[in-house]
């Protein structure tokens, strides 16, 4: 099992602000049999890193590797659509869409089928912001529309989605490797960089900000991915543990969210006291739902689609509509009975449903 770079750090850790599960999973593991099943964790990139984990977990190299979902779009493409700006309307209906049984059916088991992978469990979810570093935020005029981005160099992601937006905002999008953003950011090699706030908090970005624009463009959700063959490989006792362990860690992980948000990272305004936010004095601009709209109505994929026609593309390889299925994505993160509360989600299907038949 290997995860992203410095994942020993406590920030990283359950009660931490990253609440990467890689932790939490270990201890559920060992408790849950007794000691009987030991997890080997590597999470110095000895083996892999964020970029390059799912290619090991491909590879046989790993059984299990920790990408988000956005990263993991460098190996497989098809996981952009996830992506898609504004798919989804609350952090809730994050977790209850990607772990919905029609989603298994129609995209994860396709998935598999294709890679050999299955995703194996999930941290908390997160909405993708734009944090700005302190030589580009003037304290007088912050950052709230597009307009106001204009011109400045903004740091990317592995996911395409990235790069689309930041140009639709009239800004532009620098590739710069995940390790190097907090050295560019102080040195005003960039200006900012698009991920969530979280990841931000826990890999140590929150020293070189300025303030933080909460315009919840798209989603960030750590994902831990499994090789198939490796989970058909286990005797069923080993496999039906495993499952109750991820599944019931990725279900507390989506509870988590509030917490973290507000009391551990301070993503208010103003932050709350003892939170990273506040501990650094970083802005947090909330923005109001004319200006989020603002955000909103260049890269909406109900308006542009064609702007997302690479990315059903990738979908259409695994044999699935990718426009249909980014409409069922949309529609059920919308549907009556998703839930909008994070207390509320439960996770009802699960890979150990499907995997005997992959």
């Amino acid at each position: 099992m290997a995860g992203a770079p410095s994942l020993e750090s406590e920030a990283h850790l359950w009660d931490g602000t990253g609440v990467y599960g890689h932790d939490e999973f270990v201890q559920r593991v060992e408790n849950a049999s007794d000691g009987g099943l030991e997890v080997s964790y590597s999470g110095d990139s000895s083996i892999c890193g964020e970029e390059d984990c799912p290619e090991s977990v491909v590879q046989d190299l790993v059984d299990v590797g920790s990408a988000s979902i956005g990263n993991s779009s460098s190996q497989w493409p098809s996981n952009d659509v996830f992506l898609i700006p504004y798919t989804f309307p609350t952090v809730a209906s994050v977790t209850h869409v990607i772990s919905h049984e029609e989603t298994w059916e129609r995209y994860w088991v396709p998935f598999a089928e294709e890679y050999g992978v299955v995703p194996f469990f999930f941290g908390v979810p997160f909405f993708r912001q734009l944090m700005i570093g302190q030589d580009t935020h003037d304290a007088d005029d912050s950052i709230r529309t597009p307009e106001d981005l204009e011109g400045l160099a903004i740091r990317r992601t592995e996911s395409e989605n990235a790069s689309t937006a930041i140009e639709a905002w009239g800004a532009n999008p620098e590739s710069v490797a995940w390790g190097d953003t907090v050295e560019g950011l102080r040195t005003g090699v960039i200006d900012g960089a698009e991920t969530w706030s979280s990841a931000a908090a826990a890999f140590g970005m929150t020293e070189t900000l300025g303030e933080v624009v909460v315009n919840d463009w798209s989603i960030g959700y750590q994902g831990w991915w499994a090789s198939v063959d490796w989970l058909q490989s286990l005797d069923d006792e080993d496999r039906e543990l495993l499952a109750d362990v991820t599944r019931e860690l990725t279900e507390d992980a989506v509870h988590l969210h509030d917490d973290v948000v507000e009391e551990r990272i301070g993503q208010t305004s103003p932050p709350a006291d003892g939170t990273a936010m506040a501990e650094h004095d970083i802005t947090v601009n909330t923005l109001e739902d004319d200006e989020l709209d603002a955000w909103r109505a260049p890269v909406d994929p109900q308006d542009h689609p064609e702007l997302y026609d690479q990315i059903y593309a990738y979908v259409d390889d695994l044999g699935v509509d990718g426009q249909e299925f980014h409409d069922y994505l949309w529609t059920e993160a919308r549907a009556d009975t998703t839930p909008t509360d994070v207390t509320d989600v439960t996770v009802d299907t699960w890979w150990d449903d499907y995997v005997d038949d992959l």
